[in-house]
């Protein structure tokens, strides 16, 4: 099929019009603006992630718990504040329970309070059980109370079966 003379001219002089006009549009946007456009953005997206984390008001609080069988039983806690304000009047109880249900230790941490972005770990937020049996499966429960910054009271509780593994790592938010 043979296209009209006229219509092939019509056709080279539109993809000639086009192509000018890219060529000028390449021109006038050099690399160096393309580069600092994105740097731009890459500020900007920085900029509202940090005010998320920084600047709004929000409460985050989380209890990282570390458990360990080697010779007996290690229990580990930390208790992080992610959020933007203070929290006060923590405290955490960790207790180390047998399959009979009978509490093997504990220990009971009392914190005035928990800045922002900070964590409160610890030798007091630490058990270390020799003497009990490593093949039985035991529990770790794991209660916590805190006071926001509005001076609401709050208090979580988290059960844990621990024993079928040697390492086990649980970080509990409310």
């Amino acid at each position: 099929m043979q296209i009209p003379h006229d219509e092939q001219i019509a056709v080279e002089q539109a993809a000639k019009k086009y192509s000018e006009y890219v060529q000028d549009i390449a021109e006038r946007v050099h690399p160096l603006r393309v580069a600092l456009s994105g740097l731009l953005l890459l500020v900007l997206l920085g900029g509202i992630v940090s005010t998320w984390y920084w600047v709004i008001p929000r409460d985050d609080v989380s209890v990282e718990t570390l458990y360990l069988q080697r010779s007996g039983h290690v229990v580990l806690s930390e208790v992080h504040n992610d959020g933007s304000r203070t929290i006060t009047d923590v405290s955490i109880m960790v207790q180390f329970i047998d399959p009979q249900g009978e509490m093997v230790d504990m220990f009971s941490v009392s914190i005035g309070n928990i800045s922002s972005h900070s964590s409160v770990s610890g030798n007091d937020m630490q058990l270390v059980m020799m003497g009990v049996s490593i093949w039985d499966n035991h529990t770790v429960r794991i209660d916590l109370d805190w006071t926001d910054h509005s001076g609401r009271a709050h208090s979580k509780t988290w059960v844990h079966p621990v024993g079928e593994w040697v390492v086990e790592k649980f970080v509990d938010e409310p």
